[in-house]
């Protein structure tokens, strides 16, 4: 019943209903969840979708020279887990690897087996798959319960707590909404009552359709510019040059948010070095940060104390304020990124 989608509370009161009571039945509610529970621990992969599903690996890796794939065998030389990305997931990674999530909340198919997507951001700011992992032994294997959980988590707060973050490079990846999304997806691709050999194949269509949508987003900037709402603004003019069409649009919108800017105090010089400016940049909110700009006026080399760049690779608006004021007519080379 568990197997057809029914839950175990509503599959026991149904077990009750049948035996006239539950004092017929010889089991309580917690005795079936404990006995579903380790019926999912030890969920094996049927020999007939294994097999079905290493011939489509054998058959890509013999078709495209490029395709990766590997499987981890139990002791009875069943599959465990396994692990494929063809040709272009290792370009896509080549370029769009400085950016990487990964999701182990998604389980999918029969065999209870979580699906680790590894998903980064593309110069459209589209998600990207670079591979696609299933594992049904991890939490088992690395014993990750209880405080030993709570307290790894604690010791590598830097890694994944937003107030430690700024100023990391994440092409403004917010983990929950990209893996929401991509959870949402996969969701599609099949059900509890699915083989892994089906899910593959689901997961391959998902994928084509991605890239697809990044060759029409790819054609859509070889072919044409991205409408400006400022005429002849030198900066647009030279982002619209430079810039996806979707990056442009973030870059506007700084821009445009710049013109709302102000500077407190005439520039202030920086370290004792005059080639080298400190400004402080606030907005007309009277709830918005001070921001302190630093810029050289030799190399127009700049920083900003909210990081953006160095979180989005975008100028933020505290910096194009600057730009517009010491006239800088051009994005400097150093902050145009190469993805």
């Amino acid at each position: 019943m568990v197997n057809a989608g029914i839950s175990v509370s509503n599959a026991v009161s149904f077990m009750e209903h049948e035996a006239c009571g539950i004092e017929n039945l010889g089991f309580i509610k917690k005795d079936a969840y404990d006995h579903i529970s380790r019926l999912k621990k030890h969920t094996k992969v049927e020999n007939g979708d294994a097999t079905a599903l290493i011939k489509y690996f054998i058959d890509k890796a013999n078709k495209e020279n490029y395709f990766y794939w590997n499987v981890q065998l139990d002791d009875d030389d069943r599959v465990m887990n396994f692990f494929f990305r063809d040709y272009r997931c290792a370009v896509d990674y080549e370029f769009f690897g400085d950016v990487l999530s990964i999701d182990t909340t998604y389980k999918t198919n029969k065999y209870n087996l979580i699906c680790a997507p590894f998903v980064g951001i593309n110069h459209h700011m589209q998600n990207v798959m670079f591979g696609l992992a299933t594992c049904k032994y991890m939490i088992d294997t690395y014993n990750l319960d209880g405080h030993k959980w709570l307290n790894g988590m604690y010791r590598i707060r830097k890694k994944w707590a937003t107030a430690f973050s700024n100023g990391k490079f994440s092409a403004g990846l917010l983990a929950t909404s990209r893996s929401e999304v991509t959870n949402k997806v996969l969701k599609n691709t099949g059900n509890k009552m699915s083989s892994l050999y089906e899910f593959v194949l689901n997961y391959t269509k998902i994928q084509k359709n991605w890239r697809s949508k990044e060759k029409i987003e790819d054609t859509r900037c070889r072919h044409g510019k991205p409408p400006q709402i400022l005429k002849n603004h030198p900066l647009l003019i030279h982002a619209a040059d430079v810039y996806t069409i979707s990056i442009y649009q973030l870059f506007e919108i700084e821009l445009v948010n710049s013109l709302n800017c102000k500077s407190l105090e005439p520039p202030a010089c920086f370290n004792n070095d005059w080639n080298w400016i400190q400004i402080k940049v606030k907005s007309h909110d009277e709830n918005s940060m001070v921001r302190h700009v630093v810029f050289n006026k030799q190399s127009h080399e700049i920083k900003c104390s909210c990081c953006k760049f160095e979180t989005m690779g975008i100028l933020c608006k505290h910096v194009l304020m600057v730009f517009n004021c010491m006239d800088v007519n051009v994005i400097p080379k150093c902050y145009i990124l190469r993805r």
